[in-house]
Parts: C-alpha cells; sequence; structure tokens
C-alpha cells in the first residue's frame, strides 16, 4: 500500500513558537487542509509557564488541531521534548531550526507559513526567522507567508494591535465565509491555560475575524529579519522586557551560522 506521503505530494508547514499559536492562524490551517494537502504543525518553546507544564498546554493544541483536521502524527511539539523556554527563543534558534529539521525536514514541503516579523513577542519573531531560513534551503519564499499576531507600532506604553499588518507591507486578504470567521473567532477559548492572554487579544481578533471576516497574508520578506520589525520601540520590549539588542544578537548569530547557509 502506498504511504501517506506519496498520496499527498504537497504539503504545508506551519511554524509557530507556542502551543495556541495555531488559533490565529487557524482559517489558513483549515484551508490547506480541505484543499487536500497534509499539514505538519511544528512548535519550537516548550510554553510552559508558572502552574502550567508543556504537558497541559501541548494537549490544548492537539484538540484543536484535530478539529481542524490536522493528524496527530503531524503536530510536532519539540520545543517540549527538547526544553527549548518560552520567551527566550531568539537565543535558542540554533537549535530549534536543527528540531525542525529533524521533525519535517524529509517531508515535501510545498508552502510555509508562520507568525509576522512585526514586533509583538520575541518569540513570534524568531519563528519567523527559523521558517524563512527553512524556506530558504527549499527555495520556497515565493510559497512562504506570515500572517499578524499583535503589534504595538505607533502605540503607547503596552498597547497594541491585534491581526493587523505593519503599515506598508504588501500584503493578500481573504474574505473569509461567515459561518467559517464565526467559528473560529471563539476558537481562543479552548486554551483555558492561556485566558489571561486571550482576555487582551480577543476583542481586536473577534473584530477582524467574525465582523470584518478577514484573514491577511504577508509574503515573506528574507532582507526584513535583518533589521527592526518597525522603527520606535517593540512591544516586546515595553511587554516582556525584552530587550531588542538580546533578540538582534541571537538572531544574527543563528543568520551568519552554518546552519543558516542559503542551501
Amino acid at each position: 500500500m502506498p504511504s501517506r506521503v506519496s498520496r499527498s505530494p504537497r504539503h504545508s508547514l506551519f511554524v509557530f513558537a507556542h502551543q495556541d499559536d495555531e488559533c490565529l492562524l487557524s482559517t489558513r490551517i483549515a484551508r490547506e487542509a480541505a484543499a487536500g494537502r497534509r499539514v505538519h504543525c511544528v512548535y519550537l518553546t516548550a510554553g510552559s509557564g508558572p502552574g502550567v507544564p508543556s504537558t497541559v498546554r501541548d494537549a490544548e493544541s492537539r484538540a484543536v488541531l484535530a478539529d481542524l483536521g490536522i493528524a496527530q502524527a503531524d503536530a510536532h511539539f519539540v520545543g517540549s521534548a527538547h526544553g527549548i523556554p518560552d520567551g527566550s527563543l531568539p537565543l535558542h534558534l540554533v537549535e530549534a531550526e536543527r528540531r525542525l529539521e529533524e521533525a519535517v525536514g524529509h517531508q515535501p514541503i510545498h508552502r510555509v507559513f508562520s507568525m509576522a516579523y512585526e514586533g509583538g513577542h520575541q518569540d513570534h519573531d524568531a519563528a519567523h526567522v527559523a521558517a524563512l531560513v527553512f524556506a530558504r534551503r527549499r527555495r520556497l519564499l515565493h510559497r512562504t507567508w506570515a500572517m499578524p499576531a499583535y503589534h504595538g507600532h505607533r502605540l503607547p506604553w503596552i498597547l497594541f494591535r491585534v491581526a493587523t499588518a505593519l503599515p506598508g507591507r504588501p500584503r493578500r486578504v481573504r474574505r473569509l465565509p461567515r459561518w467559517l470567521a464565526w467559528r473560529h473567532a471563539w476558537l481562543v477559548w479552548r486554551y483555558p491555560s492561556q485566558w489571561r492572554s486571550w482576555v487582551g487579544l480577543f476583542p481586536e481578533l473577534f473584530v477582524q475575524r467574525a465582523l470584518r471576516r478577514r484573514e491577511v497574508l504577508i509574503p515573506a520578506d528574507a532582507e526584513a529579519i535583518r533589521g527592526r520589525p518597525h522603527a520606535g520601540s517593540l512591544l516586546y520590549e515595553r511587554l516582556f522586557r525584552f530587550p531588542y539588542e538580546s533578540f538582534r544578537r541571537g538572531v544574527d548569530a543563528f543568520l551568519d551560522a552554518g546552519t543558516a547557509g542559503d542551501g
């Protein structure tokens, strides 16, 4: 009997920093699966925190992915398996990208998706860098896309925008069917361990998804990751106290290493 790989020659890869990031890309995951593509989701950090072990977060994401039609074998929690800490992915990119390669490098990946490079969370931006390096090796940059999560561009304090691309970036906007937009708008409450985060993110996400019914895709830009996501202070500097200089050192060391060659 032919293998599943041979029956499904076009595979899609989603590269995430944390368990629950799939919620922000759920409409695209569902679309890729509905198109008959085999979907692989790779999580690069353990996602664990005080009182919330990675096993709990893995289980929450597995349940959501199952409802989106993703096989359990295609959910790869490499951050949990190898203890890559939440909040410091920029400093562990060499290992994270190696684990990404181990998880799906043998699969015939055709499209790559990630969170946008937007200065909202340092781990999201680092996962974006890992996704672009993976795609560049396979000459897939023309089929690599990102979706906005949240950022604080031109906003004071720790205020942020959700599911809204940074101004001036090229984008492709898809109008979602009403039933799909409504259903996916409520997925945030499938992560009880993360309710505090989603209380803040939900209102604008609901507007963008359920009311405006928008899915925004940003084409890959391999040059953008060499600089700041945008001018001014970044949300993760203000909210998570993670300096951009630390992000830059970790990412530049990764990009300049042999593991990030052009292939």
